[in-house]
C-alpha cells in the first residue's frame, strides 16, 4: 500500500496542500487521503483570479500524458493476468481499462455540459447504469488502450482551445458540489490515479501468486463493486 500512499502524498504535495493530518500516513486509509485532497481541490480559493480563469497548463500536460503509464504497467503480462480475478468482487485489470475507457466518455460529456450550460448537475457516475460499458468490456485490452489514446488526444485539443475565462465555469457534483472546470480536471486526473494504481497493485500481485483456473475469467463481465466518487 505504500506506493499508493506514495502517489496521492505528491498530488497533495503538488496541489500544496498543508494538511498536517495527511502526515501521519499510517494514520488514513487510501480512501481518507482521496477524500482529504477532494476536499481541498473543492475548497481551496486561489490568491490569484486568473489562476481559476484560466484551464491550469500544468494538469492540462498531466491529464495528456498521465494515462500512458497502463502500458508500462501491463508490459509482458499474459492474457491470464489481464483476465485475473483475484478476490471475489474485485476487477480484473482488463476491466478496469475498460472502466476508465468508459469514463473517459463521461467526462467528456461532462466537458460539454458545463462549457454549453450554466452550471449543470451531475449525478455520481455509476458503472452498473452504463449501458454502454458491457460492449466496452467485451473488447480486447489492446482496443481499449486505443480507444483511451484516441478519447484523450480529442479532449486535450478540446480543452486546450477553450476560451481563456471557461476555467471558470462550473458544474454541480452530486457528492462534491459546485466546483469550476479547473477544479473537475484536478478531480479526473485524481480519480484515474486511483484506478491507475489499483492497475499497478494487480500486476504486482500476478508477478508474485499462483494463478488457478479460478481466478480466471473466460470474458470479461460486470461485477459489483464499489468506486470512489466518481
Amino acid at each position: 500500500m505504500a506506493t499508493g500512499y506514495l502517489i496521492l502524498c505528491q498530488t497533495a504535495i503538488h496541489l500544496h496542500i498543508q494538511d498536517p493530518l495527511l502526515i501521519c500516513l499510517k494514520t488514513y486509509s487510501l480512501i481518507d487521503i482521496h477524500a482529504r485532497i477532494v476536499q481541498h481541490i473543492k475548497t481551496t480559493d486561489s490568491p490569484n483570479k486568473n489562476v481559476l480563469m484560466n484551464l491550469s497548463k500544468q494538469a492540462i500536460n498531466r491529464f495528456s500524458s498521465q494515462h500512458k503509464i497502463i502500458k508500462q504497467y501491463i508490459d509482458g503480462l499474459p492474457p491470464e493476468a489481464l483476465f485475473n480475478n483475484f478476490d471475489s468482487g474485485l476487477w480484473s485489470i482488463h476491466e478496469t481499462i475498460a472502466y476508465l475507457c468508459r469514463y473517459q466518455y463521461e467526462f467528456l460529456n461532462r466537458i460539454n455540459l458545463i462549457c454549453n450550460n450554466v452550471n449543470p448537475y451531475f449525478p455520481k457516475y455509476d458503472v452498473c447504469n452504463d449501458r454502454e460499458f458491457k460492449f466496452t468490456v467485451a473488447r480486447s485490452t489492446g482496443a481499449l488502450l486505443h480507444e483511451i489514446y484516441r478519447i484523450r488526444q480529442h479532449m486535450v485539443q478540446l480543452l486546450k482551445t477553450l476560451p481563456e475565462n471557461y476555467g471558470s465555469r462550473t458544474g454541480t457534483h452530486a457528492v462534491l458540489g459546485k466546483m469550476n472546470l479547473n477544479q473537475w480536471l484536478e478531480f479526473f486526473l485524481l480519480h484515474e490515479m486511483m484506478q491507475l494504481f489499483k492497475i499497478f497493485k494487480l500486476s504486482e500481485r500476478f508477478q508474485t501468486s499462483e494463478i488457478t483456473p479460478d481466478h480466471v475469467i473466460p470474458m470479461p463481465w460486470l461485477q459489483e463493486r464499489m468506486d470512489e466518487i466518481a
